[in-house]
């Protein structure tokens, strides 16, 4: 295995370990009489999505409740608990007159109650042409919300780390908190604001400072119809030692269900990072985009 695919795998699991909090089992009971008991994995638009141990994944509309466990807003006054996990890998290239080969590996979990979201992605990305590697990077971040109670403000705690073989830097660490706002939290429509202060620190670079930093964001979630989602997200991050000096994550993916049943999608993904004072002879804009194909476990 290569070192920065078992980097990947080690932060994955290390961090979702310590990311997962119990699944505790639920009982459904549906509108002719009839019960289910399994674990309920998430609602949207209207429909459940609930793991049976005999009958597998399953997907039930509210309407055959006869009590809902699960509210579809967080403004509702009832306790929500969503839950989503996925995987999700892509893989291209061609042989010829050249020869290349991309590929990338994600992983995205999301739990939310009506106290707390919690929020860990990691994605290892590797590119080369031609037997020449041309990409080769990793990232993980986790961010935590506290939620309070009947307001839209919420706190937030942020942690990230990044490796790259063609920055200045070998790697990157990154901590913030701050404020939050829900603009929208509807069942179709989600967006929210951030704004906080924190710190980032690289190492193996030029300038391997401490740089104190702030940090504004926005996020969005707009499922466009029952197979169909928009996911949006971008962060800057200015200095506050150098003013008019920043960098940016910026990602925006388009989910399209294939198989319901399965949790199986195919998601189109742009991202572009931008550096203001990106150091050596790196270029100050990196953007990439993907073709991926996700399974929700």
């Amino acid at each position: 295995m290569e070192p920065c695919v078992f980097r990947f795998h080690l932060a994955v699991t290390l961090i979702s370990l310590l990311h997962c909090t119990p699944v505790l089992a639920e009982t459904l009971t549906l509108a002719n009489g009839d019960t289910l008991t399994g674990t309920l994995v998430e609602q949207k638009d209207g429909h459940l999505l609930f793991d049976h141990p005999t009958l597998g994944r399953l997907t039930l509309q509210t309407a055959q409740l006869v009590q809902p466990v699960v509210a579809t807003s967080a403004q509702s006054g009832v306790p929500k608990t969503t839950l989503e996990t996925r995987i999700e890998a892509g893989l291209n290239g061609a042989r010829g007159n050249s020869h290349t080969t991309k590929y990338r590996l994600g992983f995205d979990r999301r739990r939310e109650t009506a106290a707390l979201r919690r929020h860990f992605r990691a994605a290892y990305h590797k590119a080369s042409s031609d037997g020449q590697t041309d990409e080769n990077e990793l990232s993980a971040e986790l961010t935590r919300d506290w939620l309070l109670p009947d307001s839209p403000w919420f706190r937030f705690a942020r942690a990230r780390y990044d490796w790259d073989e063609f920055e200045d830097w070998d790697s990157r660490i990154g901590a913030a908190g701050g404020m939050g706002y829900q603009f929208y939290d509807r069942e179709r429509f989600e967006l929210a604001g951030r704004f906080g202060l924190g710190a980032s620190q690289t190492f193996g670079g030029s300038d391997d400072g401490l740089e104190p930093e702030g940090l504004l964001g926005l996020e969005s979630r707009w499922q466009i119809n029952p197979t169909q989602r928009l996911e949006f997200d971008t962060t800057a991050y200015p200095r506050l030692d150098d003013l008019g000096e920043f960098r940016n994550i910026s990602t925006l993916d388009w989910l399209i269900e294939i198989d319901q049943n399965n949790g199986l999608r195919l998601k189109l993904g742009i991202k572009n990072e931008y550096e203001s004072d990106p150091g050596g002879t790196s270029s100050s804009n990196d953007l990439k985009y993907d073709l991926s194909l996700q399974w929700l476990l």
